[in-house]
């Protein structure tokens, strides 16, 4: 064997090894870490992301599918979907207990991304009921706490239940809730909504501090769009009764406080929506779209609301994205690594030795 040849062969081992040993070659492994803590992922069931279920218990006995860089947290994730189902987008259940038995004991909860981050921001959501959430929405501690629990039914829209705690807690508990996109943002803007009766929200409505809290609460209350901003506005309306308010209505601080009739279109404002005209009718023109101008596109994640990406833990395992196990994957690979690494040393020594005995 030549010189030459025998470069070529050594070369052709090394760079083999290093392919192995580089990762190039392992599937089903995640690149970040992800289910460090104690317990995180036991029993856990469904796919998990990048850097996800990292915390005590975050994971535990989880049954669903969660994106990147969610259900961070103490028992965040904790017995999600269990007998029921269950499912969190990215950057989503970040916080203690943030999305903990969620559409549990044959409930339903969908979790968009960018949502319920915050201690307790979903706690329950969907448990033995139905709870959907769309992106960018319920940030704030106890934002959309047991949100369709009990039986219940919330349909939380895109950019809303933010800006403030427990804007939405409560929300169709034993009852039903609908609450549009870029509505019910402020503390307590929609508490107790829908929960043991009914409670309907439109887009970029009930938008202030305990605006439309209680609305429809064990009675039905309805609002329709761009009505009911201001702090206060139609807090109570429908409660043990019925209120209705239409589009363009109710907007400005303490107006249409414990309503329990109906108001129609561009009526009772103290803020006169754009959309609404000057004799008090709403115009021809598409309000979705000025609400939209007004509010902005729900789709957008708000500065204060999803926090960043936590970095990877500097040390602990690496796991498959469809198992609880987090380390059986990543030891696995490393004991791979360990022996490819050594056979091709071996057999470099022993090409390398046969040639030295030839040239002797």
């Amino acid at each position: 064997m030549s010189r030459i040849k025998l470069s070529v062969a050594v070369a052709a081992i090394l760079a083999l090894a290093l392919f192995f040993s580089t990762g190039v070659a392992r599937p089903n492994v995640a690149l970040a870490a992800s289910c460090v803590g104690t317990d995180a992922c036991t029993g856990a069931s469904g796919s998990i992301g990048a850097n996800s279920c990292n915390g005590d218990r975050a994971c535990y006995f989880k049954d669903g599918d969660v994106g990147d860089n969610s259900c961070n947290g103490q028992q965040a994730c904790y017995f999600a979907g269990e007998n029921g189902s269950f499912a969190a987008g990215d950057g989503s259940c970040n916080g203690d207990f943030a999305c903990s038995d969620s559409g549990g004991q044959g409930g339903s909860s969908s979790i968009g991304s960018n949502s319920c981050n915050g201690d307790h921001a979903c706690t329950n959501n969907g448990y033995q009921g139905n709870g959907s959430i769309g992106d960018n929405s319920c940030d704030a501690t106890q934002a959309c706490d047991h949100a369709g629990d009990d039986g219940g039914h919330a349909t939380i829209g895109a950019g809303s239940c933010n800006g403030g705690a427990a804007s939405c807690r409560l929300a169709g508990t034993g009852g039903d809730a609908t609450i549009g996109d870029n509505s019910c943002n402020g503390v307590e803007a929609c508490f107790d909504s829908g929960s043991n009766a009914s409670s309907s929200v439109g887009e970029g409505s009930c938008n202030g501090d305990f605006a439309c809290t209680l609305n429809g609460y064990f009675g039905s209350g309805s609002v329709g769009d761009g009505s009911c901003n201001g702090d206060h506005a139609c807090s109570n309306n429908g409660e043990e009764g019925s209120g209705s308010i239409g589009d363009g209505s109710c907007n400005g601080d303490q107006v249409c406080v414990q309503n329990q009739t109906q108001i129609g279109d561009c009526r009772e404002n103290d803020d006169t929506p754009a959309f609404c005209e000057p004799s008090g009718r709403r115009t021809k023109n598409n309000v979705s779209g000025a609400i939209a101008s007004i509010f902005g596109n729900p789709n957008a994640s708000p500065t204060s609301q999803a926090p960043a990406a936590a970095a990877a833990p500097a040390t602990g395992t690496l796991k498959p994205p469809s198992t609880g196990d987090a380390g059986l994957a990543a030891t696995r690979s490393s004991e791979q690594t360990a022996l490819v690494l050594a056979a091709s040393l071996v057999l470099a020594a022993g090409l390398l030795g046969a040639w030295r005995f030839r040239r002797a």
